[in-house]
């Protein structure tokens, strides 16, 4: 029966761990052009020194984005195969949407139809109390 919460936190941690290799793939785009703003063999003068800082910027916020929302597929994932913390596995399953889209949509649908099979945490407005305690009042 929970065959679904556990193929979409498959899914989800996938798709989180192919978001943290993007981010790594940017990274290396980035040092790539850093390596040719700083070197002199490669013989580029540009008259704007701000290219550069704008390409940093293309580059490094999906970089950042990749990684936090591959961490978080991660996370969700990790909660989704253990059937605990329905909100935080579908917020990690959403996630993986954006770092990689086909097994992203596959691991939202999953989790979301596997609601039922989360535990609820215990609610705070009830004591638990053991069997003798309430026995002796």
């Amino acid at each position: 029966m929970y065959h679904k919460s556990h193929t979409g936190g498959i899914l989800t941690i996938v798709s989180g761990v192919l978001g943290i290799l993007e981010c790594a793939v940017l990274v290396i785009v980035i040092a790539c052009v850093r390596l040719v703003e700083t070197s002199p063999e490669f013989g580029v003068n540009y008259a704007d020194p701000d290219v550069f800082q704008f390409i940093y910027l293309i580059y490094g916020l999906p970089a950042l984005l990749c990684l936090l929302l591959g961490v978080l597929g991660i996370i969700g994932g990790i909660y989704a195969a253990k059937r605990r913390l329905w909100g935080l596995a579908l917020a990690g399953a959403i996630g993986s949407v954006i770092t990689f889209l086909p097994l992203g949509i596959a691991a939202v649908i999953m989790i979301a139809q596997a609601q039922k099979e989360f535990s609820s945490p215990p609610s705070d407005n009830v004591e638990i109390l053991p069997d003798t305690v309430t026995e002796q009042l």
